[in-house]
């Protein structure tokens, strides 16, 4: 059934989409993913669309993560930090089946929650205070449903060094500005401060699990 917004929140949602679309086009290095701080650490979700990214950083966020964003994160190639975009987190309604009518519940309690035809709008920190963030470090960057990849079921596997920029580049706005070697050396003083795996789908309580052990691996070279 379609669901009309009233023009407020209409209007807030035209905001926070043409904020997005602003900083897509400018100079910045986005990555299409999701981004949540777990024990202080940065981990970034990656992914084309719809390849369960919001739904898995949501399922984090349960387990005890700060949730910062489920889109779009805004890199610092240089210091291998990461800022969510200016936008409330977009959960798809197919989504309620693996995280359950509680939780869609829930986070459709806050006051600036909103459900479109598409999905559940929601800011994490009105729903729970967690700690913070307003960027952080990347400890380390998780592919999910990479073409190619045959990692198992809920394990993650690492991409080796001299792959990582190239599996990481069809995620970023850099693969449509100007020759890949100038994306290349864009992204590389970030795979020489963040690992990067590629995350096999399977059972989402396993997935989560297994970032959360990319959240406990030692610190990156």
């Amino acid at each position: 059934m379609a669901v009309e917004l009233p023009s407020a929140a209409r209007a807030v949602t035209a905001v926070e989409y043409n904020a997005v679309a602003a900083i897509a086009e400018s100079e910045a290095v986005i990555v299409h993913g999701a981004l949540v701080v777990r024990d202080g650490r940065g981990l970034l979700l990656a992914g084309r669309g719809e390849a369960g990214k919001s739904t898995l950083a949501c399922a984090l966020w349960e387990r005890g993560a700060t949730l910062l964003g489920d889109d779009m994160a805004i890199l610092d190639v240089a210091t291998g930090t990461a800022r969510p975009a200016p936008r409330r987190v977009s959960l798809r309604r197919p989504s309620r089946a693996l995280l359950g009518d509680a939780f869609v519940e829930r986070i459709m309690a806050g006051p600036s929650s909103v459900e479109t035809r598409e999905s559940h709008l929601f800011h994490p920190e009105e729903i729970e205070a967690r700690p913070h963030f307003a960027e952080a470090p990347l400890h380390a960057i998780a592919l999910l449903a990479r073409r190619g990849s045959v990692t198992a079921p809920a394990r993650h596997e690492p991409v080796a060094p001299a792959h990582a920029l190239l599996a990481l580049l069809p995620y970023t706005n850099l693969r449509t500005r100007g020759p890949l070697g100038d994306a290349i050396r864009t992204l590389a003083p970030l795979a020489e401060r963040v690992p990067v795996f590629d995350l096999g789908r399977g059972p989402l309580d396993r997935m989560a699990a297994a970032v959360e052990e990319l959240a406990g691996l030692g610190a990156p070279a």
